[in-house]
């Protein structure tokens, strides 16, 4: 199971955090519905805590009038004894409504073989509210997922891998951005949640903001004012001057290429033979996320999407708020470092998978930490000379500025833009 350090409140008891067993991720609040996400391996021997967490959602749900959904977007097994548990939570609270979530076929399975009688099962978030909104009188046309297309693969073993390893990063935002959909359809009286799914991918294209990211500041911002500015008197201010997107022809409001460039710089600054760039984001779950890379595989990158634990040397830099540096072992079967240059030396082999990583965290000037940027030498007990960690240090505090004033900037200028589309669609509904 993940572990989280903080998570959202919607029972206001301030404090969800418990001790042992499996701990939901985060929890929203959102008019009409209340979702509790479970992830990681859900066996019998998590039945009591998960049976507990249950009772106290259901009880929730009926006390606000809400539609409960259970998240297994990020699930990875589900024993009968935790659906059938789950299920006489629900049938001993009658008038509430209960759905579970569960993309992945093989939970489903397991949810259709306990035979829930009091909980309805979905393949997916968007899928459960579209349903809830029919049952509730909206009229709802055919939606499309927002995660279904793919890349054409080569045929080979290998584009196989790739094109499973993009599926892979494109579905650990899919309930995120299922969710912001459900925030913006109940939140402005939408009638249709392909109209506010078409308001985020409008917003996401016209202010350049990924939808991945644009989901997450939905989600998280302040509840906006029924009308006029979402944020007013706020200031916006001309994005840092930081020498990695001159050097590297990035723009500040290019998001995608601003952290590449920030990684092509690094890896450049102290000769590396790849790099990584990982950032916080509390909505998608505690740890680290990688966001760009240098010089990686895609089994690489999928082995470090997701950093949950101080196992790495960049989790662990995060986590002292100080660059670390340290040899470390590729995550078995799950690709390593490979040379940037021809004439560099030769990647690290599957069995001898150790490189020297170099690990600086991001830190902004009030002093939160909001990711690390991480260089990876395939020769062991590589040290940096003392000019290039003063200039590694100074390339961090570069993005953690501009990473910052994009937030403040550029995230909410989209999410003002949202606002008042939404409002407007919301009134004509």
């Amino acid at each position: 199971m993940s572990s989280r350090s903080a998570t959202f409140d919607p029972l206001g008891s301030g404090d969800s955090r418990h001790q042992g067993g499996p701990e939901p991720e985060p929890q929203y609040r959102v008019e009409g519905v209340l979702l509790l996400r479970l992830a990681g391996a859900l066996d019998a021997s998590d039945v009591g805590e998960l049976t507990l967490r249950a009772r106290q959602y259901v009880a929730a749900a009926r006390t606000l009038g809400r539609y409960l959904i259970l998240d297994l977007t990020t699930a990875t097994l589900l024993s009968g004894a935790v659906a059938a548990a789950l299920d006489a939570e629900a049938r001993q609270t009658p008038g509430v409504t209960v759905a579970v979530a569960a993309p992945d076929p093989r939970i489903r399975a397991v949810l259709d073989r306990a035979l829930l009688s009091a909980v309805t099962v979905y393949a997916s978030i968007a899928e459960a509210i579209r349903a809830h909104a029919a049952d509730t009188g909206s009229d709802d046309p055919p939606w499309s997922d927002p995660v279904t297309a793919h890349d054409d693969t080569d045929g080979t073993l290998a584009g196989l891998h790739e094109e499973i390893y993009g599926l892979r990063a494109r579905s650990r935002s899919r309930g995120l951005i299922d969710y912001a959909q459900g925030v913006v359809q109940t939140r402005y009286g939408l009638t249709a949640l392909r109209a506010a799914f078409t308001l985020l991918t409008r917003t996401s294209q016209s202010h350049n903001v990924p939808l991945r990211v644009l989901a997450s500041a939905v989600v998280t911002a302040p509840v906006p004012p029924g009308a006029g500015l979402w944020f007013p008197g706020r200031r916006r201010s001309a994005p840092p001057v930081v020498g990695f997107l001159a050097g590297q022809g990035a723009r500040p409001r290019d998001r995608g290429k601003a952290l590449q460039a920030a990684v092509a710089e690094s890896v450049g600054l102290v000769e590396a033979d790849a790099g990584t760039l990982h950032l916080v984001d509390p909505v998608r779950g505690p740890g680290l996320f990688l966001e760009a890379h240098e010089g990686h595989q895609p089994a690489y990158c999928d082995a470090y999407a997701h950093l949950t634990d101080t196992a790495t040397v960049a989790a662990r830099a995060h986590a002292a708020g100080r660059p670390v540096t340290d040899t470390e072992a590729a995550r078995p079967s799950n690709g390593h470092p490979g040379s940037r240059r021809g004439d560099g030396p030769a990647a690290p082999q599957p069995g001898t998978a150790l490189h020297t990583v170099h690990a600086v965290p991001l830190t902004t000037r009030n002093g939160r930490c909001t990711g690390t940027l991480a260089l990876q030498h395939s020769l062991l007990g590589r040290r940096l000379t003392a000019d290039q960690e003063t200039a590694l240090l100074q390339l961090a505090a570069d993005i953690a500025s501009w990473h910052s004033w994009y937030q403040r900037t550029v995230v909410l200028d989209a999410l003002e833009h949202l606002h008042a589309q939404a409002t407007e669609a919301g009134a004509g509904a």
